[in-house]
């Protein structure tokens, strides 16, 4: 499978836009506009949360939560993180792979594959959970951040062209880095308080994406001539 020509040439142009600034979002039509976006509002939120403490419990999603009628906390929870080091580690995931697949399959469709892989993950957090009788509370991007894993793990496989899936600045970008990020976030995933249901459930549905993805920009409709 190929990608249309055009498209092809405009998606690895796009990739291959250096970012001097970042202020330079606002006049490059090649920024991961999406990917900042998102970033300015974990942050945003993750301030707010600091000044009024009741505000994360409040936004977090658990069985109880869901069960009295919060569903909207399947929502909420992924803007909402657990302290500084939880924010950076996911910030720096986001920007990392929001950034390289924003730039391929532009900002509606990253949209897309990152705020319904984020719902996925807490859907399947509050299944597990409701299964194993847990009444745990989670918080953070980390499921919608797997997703993303999930739709970059597609691209990878399918392409199999790393360095060119890759050429985005700043210049640490690399398959090396990409797959040591990765490393951790699975080895995350198994340490204690935790929410690898989340992790799990993102995965699987960035990677179910992914292939939508793919599909989608590989083989474009045509109407057959008559």
């Amino acid at each position: 499978m190929a990608w249309k020509p055009q498209e092809k040439e405009r998606r690895l142009a796009n990739m291959q836009t250096r970012t001097n600034s970042p202020l330079s979002v606002f006049s490059d039509p090649a920024a991961p506009k999406f990917t900042y976006v998102m970033i300015a509002l974990n942050i945003v939120v993750f301030a707010a949360c600091s000044f009024s403490p009741g505000l994360s419990s409040a936004l977090a999603v658990s069985v109880p939560a869901v069960m009295s009628g919060k569903a909207w906390t399947i929502v909420t929870a992924m803007f909402v993180h657990g302290g500084l080091w939880h924010i950076l580690m996911n910030m720096f995931m986001l920007y990392y792979l929001g950034a390289v697949i924003e730039r391929i399959y532009g900002s509606v469709k990253t949209a897309v594959a990152y705020l319904l892989s984020g719902i996925a993950s807490n859907v399947a957090y509050v299944a597990i959970n409701a299964v194993a009788g847990s009444s745990a509370a989670a918080v953070g991007a980390s499921g919608a951040i797997f997703g993303l894993i999930g739709v970059f793990a597609v691209l990878l496989l399918r392409e199999m062209k790393v360095q060119r899936l890759l050429a985005v600045k700043p210049t640490w970008q690399s398959s090396s880095g990409f797959f040591t990020c990765l490393l951790v976030n699975i080895v995350i995933s198994f340490m204690p308080g935790i929410a690898w249901q989340a992790h799990f459930g993102g995965l699987v549905a960035g990677a179910i994406i992914g292939l939508v993805l793919y599909q989608m920009a590989t083989n474009p409709s045509r109407k057959s001539p008559r």
